[in-house]
């Protein structure tokens, strides 16, 4: 009876130890966990919030101060340089869209250089204007904000 006794303490000491392995790996796994996600947190934090439903012309609105382009009060895009003087071309001093076409044909008359004698090419401003409305699209999910022609720049207005 004795060794029966003792056989059974050297199992329950067994099983003890086995508990308390699963435990501390359980414990491990767990901080793990944790971390991994608070880390997803921080990540998610830090993304650019993309809208869901298409955005409309009637929401944007232009700071011209900053450069950025907000949509619907939550998502916004930042310009800069070349692209941000063009866009800001496109809304009024209030930062609301202009319902008026910008010529590229004006853009080239008024970028006339006195000191070269030269104008810039139509195609730059194409170009430029082709790089917001990527950006338009990527950012705002939307394929229909900007029209950009070889002769024109606008918004499609609701």
């Amino acid at each position: 009876m004795g060794q029966n006794n003792q056989s059974d303490n050297s199992l329950d000491k067994k099983y003890i130890e086995q508990l308390i392995r699963v435990e501390n790996q359980l414990e491990d796994i767990s901080y793990k966990l944790d971390r991994n996600a608070h880390m997803m947190k921080i990540v998610m934090e830090s993304l650019p919030q993309i809208p869901v439903t298409p955005i409309l012309v009637s929401e944007l609105k232009y700071i011209h101060k900053t450069k950025t382009l907000w949509a619907d009060e939550r998502y916004y895009i930042n310009f800069d340089g070349k692209q941000a003087d063009l866009l800001a071309r496109l809304f009024t001093k209030s930062g609301l869209p202009k319902k008026t076409h910008l010529l590229v044909d004006d853009l080239v008359e008024e970028s006339y250089d006195h000191a070269t004698a030269e104008y810039t090419k139509p195609r730059t401003f194409y170009l430029q204007a082709k790089e917001i409305q990527k950006k338009l699209d990527e950012g705002f999910r939307t394929k229909d904000l900007l029209t950009v022609t070889l002769k024109e720049i606008y918004f499609n207005h609701d």
